[in-house]
């Protein structure tokens, strides 16, 4: 269910987008919604509706950050309309399309892999390398099922995490992402995932003390031609003033 806040802020036939608005603290936060849907055709509506952002006003202006939920056990299963894709290679399709969106060139990544508990269980009797090839190195290794688990989490967040510094619209020197893996209907994780989102995106606002280095050095780059712009501004408007009095 929707929470009764929630405001329609874009809808058609196969794809809505909506609005929710949320207080922490002193601090109101709005979530635009507009992913949430198993079918293809509307996800590809919802970006259509993302790119649009970037050429006029648009329910995605602005966002700071993206939070984008993958579902682990995507590996072992197929898509609705095609029988022939797994989700996870879908949800990873679909990942670089938005992360490479100019729409959200300025917003930070949150990715949460969620079914984690069911993800344990699947991989007991379902190869990670149905979906990724290139995980039947590990397979091939025969290391308990923990160790197993652990590699075949850290295989799949490697996946998404590359795909993201290869493919984001965002300059390198402004790119932050960070991965959570968590069980949904586990309450303990969403509380502690939230509060870790709340940081993260607060610490790479622009002009936070975390901004990383290379940005920082853009921005002290910058400045000195910013003052001088200001100083040329202010030593006009004297003149002006002066000349105005004599």
């Amino acid at each position: 269910r929707r929470p009764p806040r929630s405001t329609l802020m874009r809808s058609s036939a196969a794809s809505d987008v909506y609005k929710r608005q949320y207080q922490r603290r002193v601090r109101r936060f709005d979530m635009r919604d507009g992913f949430v849907t198993t079918r293809r055709a509307a996800r590809a509506k919802v970006v259509t509706a993302a790119s649009a952002a970037s050429v006029q006003g648009n329910c995605f202006d602005d966002v700071k950050a993206v939070l984008f939920v993958v579902s682990l056990i995507g590996f072992n299963q197929v898509m609705f309309e095609d029988p022939d894709t797994l989700r996870l290679s879908e949800a990873l399709a679909l990942f670089e399309q938005v992360v490479a969106n100019p729409a959200f060139i300025d917003s930070t990544v949150i990715l949460a892999l969620n079914k984690k508990d069911l993800f344990e269980d699947m991989l007991r009797s379902a190869p990670l390398s149905r979906c990724f090839a290139d995980f039947a190195a590990v397979e091939a290794k025969q290391l308990d099922h923990n160790e197993h688990l652990q590699a075949a989490i850290q295989f799949i967040q490697k996946k998404f995490e590359d795909t993201y510094h290869a493919k984001s619209a965002t300059p390198p020197d402004r790119r932050a992402i960070t991965t959570h893996v968590v069980a949904a209907r586990f309450k303990k994780d969403i509380k502690y995932m939230v509060e870790d989102i709340h940081s993260f995106v607060g610490e790479h606002r622009p002009g936070s003390p975390r901004m990383s280095a290379a940005a920082a050095a853009a921005a002290a780059k910058a400045a000195p031609e910013l003052t001088s712009a200001r100083t040329s501004t202010a030593k006009g408007a004297r003149r002006r003033k002066k000349k105005a009095h004599a």
